[in-house]
């Protein structure tokens, strides 16, 4: 338990008769009990200790990894420049947000982009998302869009890496 502040302390002492007021300063008087609730505000709360999840931490440090392996593979893919205006690339963007994890690895639904690129994809999305099926074309874009709004389950992590290590074999890249 984190010991409580010096002010809650003097306050305690205080209550307790330990200490006495200080002369020379005007006397407030509160009752007992509301000075006991603010002592409760004065003791920083305890901090919650979650149980290691052993599956929720493996799970994490497998999509970190897949993040980073697609990430190479798209920046060798799009050689390092952003596919819109060509200058160097430093975002890995995604057609359909991250959190869809049927597509969140899918090389048809991720790109390098550049910061303003990247900033004006999610500030004009209609116009972004016309731009990428013009990149990639419409069937292959229909085609994102029915694994991005299909039925959402746990991805094969397994199949995603081969396919990934597969990808970047391919371009000649070293994950």
């Amino acid at each position: 338990m984190r010991q409580p502040s010096r002010v809650a302390k003097e306050i305690a002492d205080f209550l307790e008769g330990k200490s006495s007021f200080p002369a020379g300063l005007p006397k407030i008087l509160v009752p007992r009990a509301t000075l006991e609730r603010w002592i409760l505000f004065l003791v920083p709360p305890k901090r919650k200790v979650r149980p290691r999840d052993v599956v929720r931490t493996a799970r994490k440090t497998s999509i970190k990894e897949l993040d980073r392996m697609c990430r190479a593979v798209v920046f060798a893919r799009d050689r390092g420049t952003c596919r819109k205006c060509g200058m160097p690339a430093k975002d890995w963007s995604h057609v359909f947000t991250r959190g869809i994890h049927n597509v969140r690895w899918d090389l048809d639904g991720s790109f390098a982009s550049c910061k303003g690129c990247h900033l004006r994809w999610h500030a004009r999305p209609t116009e972004a998302k016309e731009w990428w099926e013009s990149e990639i074309g419409s069937a292959r874009m229909s085609s994102l869009a029915l694994r991005a709004n299909g039925k959402r389950g746990k991805p094969n992590h397994e199949a995603i890496r081969a396919t990934l290590e597969q990808e970047a074999k391919a371009l000649g890249v070293t994950l």
